[in-house]
């Protein structure tokens, strides 16, 4: 008697704990049944399941069963759940739909399956992450090419607009550097003429997303290579130098981009090669090669940043010139190449700091200033 005893105890307590997180209900611990999908262990979810466990249950952060076997790609164990009841339009605690994880994860065949079980594609993003969006901005934004051509098969419009920003996922796509998913966009009609809520246009995008061959054809249909951004006053020069895009750079010189433009309505005044260095980490190379191209080209290294409004990129100073902002966050790389351009080393903000003075949290940057005659100035360290 005793060597039956013993499982049929087992399957007891695992029937007891599999009814304690009922859908909708936050457990205490997580199931035996929660445990086996996220170990994807798919014969015993299998047994679980048969064994009277609950597929809408949730797991202690309050997420479904569904919503992690779709975000980690178990395409079985998700048809497990669906065949057993989960609710393939469950909304997770950050406000969306289960569907979200499958195309923000890339999982085409997981997103095709949620929609032929009846998943909304036309739902719109809840969370921080995904406000206002929907499902092909979504796959626009992630890359998801496959993704994003099923969307558009399936129905969604190819110029919807998110409700923040009125940007289309041709905006987004064409930001993120997504090629494959902009020609697609672009095959099945895209506007490229479109304009943001703050009037950004998708070339201004393609020439941060480092779209070359896009910019190159957007030129040559008659795109303005001067024409600012209306409410930062950027260019789509300064937006190349931003992403450290060199190529997209040299091809907007070569066609006549000014090359010292101050972003006219914004407060700091940039011109690309403050923005050039401003943009990216104190090891980008695309950066480098950046400032070096429009220090080649005949960047005005004496020009400065507002002197009315303070520089986040410089310690808040105002007045800073491009060797005060690579001292400021360590670019000690971008800042050799100013040196060996004629960069005033001693230049002073409206603060009086030299860049000798900003670069006070970077010791091998401030060796360099030094070791280039750069001194203190009488502002604070």
């Amino acid at each position: 008697m005793k060597r039956f005893a013993l499982p049929g105890i087992i399957i007891i307590l695992m029937l007891s704990f599999m009814r304690t997180a009922p859908a909708g209900d936050k457990p205490i611990v997580d199931t035996p049944l929660i445990v086996a999908v996220m170990k994807n262990d798919l014969g015993a979810v299998k047994g679980f399941l048969a064994a009277g466990g609950e597929p809408g249950a949730r797991c202690r952060q309050g997420f479904s069963l569904l919503s992690y076997a779709v975000d980690h790609g178990r395409e079985e164990i998700v048809k497990l759940l669906i065949a057993k009841g989960a609710d393939v339009n469950s909304e997770e605690p950050t406000g969306d739909r289960v569907i979200w994880f499958a195309v923000d994860r890339g999982h085409l065949g997981i997103t095709k399956l949620l929609a032929d079980k009846g998943a909304d594609l036309r739902v719109i993003g809840k969370s921080r992450v995904f406000y206002g969006m929907t499902l092909l901005h979504i796959a626009a934004r992630r890359g998801h090419a496959s993704i994003a051509a099923y969307l558009l098969d399936r129905g969604l419009p190819v110029d919807v607009e998110d409700e923040w920003g009125k940007r289309t996922p041709l905006h987004i796509a064409c930001g993120g550097g997504h090629s494959e998913v902009v020609r697609i966009l672009m095959a099945r009609g895209a506007d490229t003429g479109k304009k943001d809520r703050f009037g950004t246009t998708v070339f201004h995008e393609a020439c941060g997303g480092g779209l070359l061959w896009l910019v190159q054809d957007l030129v040559k249909k008659g795109a303005d290579v001067n024409a600012p951004k209306p409410q930062a006053g950027y260019t789509p020069l300064h937006c190349a130098a931003w992403s450290g895009r060199h190529e997209v750079a040299a091809f907007l010189i070569d066609k006549g981009a000014r090359l010292n433009t101050r972003a006219g309505i914004n407060v700091n005044q940039w011109t690309p090669l403050h923005t050039a260095v401003a943009g990216g980490n104190m090891f980008s190379e695309e950066h480098r090669l950046t400032v070096k191209l429009l220090l080649e080209k005949g960047a005005r290294m004496d020009e400065t940043t507002a002197p009315t409004s303070s520089c986040s990129f410089c310690e808040y100073d105002s007045a800073c010139t491009a060797l005060h902002m690579a001292a400021s966050r360590g670019k000690a790389e971008i800042a050799r190449l100013l040196i060996q351009a004629g960069a005033d080393v001693n230049a002073r903000t409206k603060q009086g700091r030299t860049p000798y003075d900003i670069a006070h949290r970077y010791p091998g940057t401030r060796d360099l200033i030094e070791k280039a005659g750069g001194k203190p100035g009488k502002g604070k360290p």
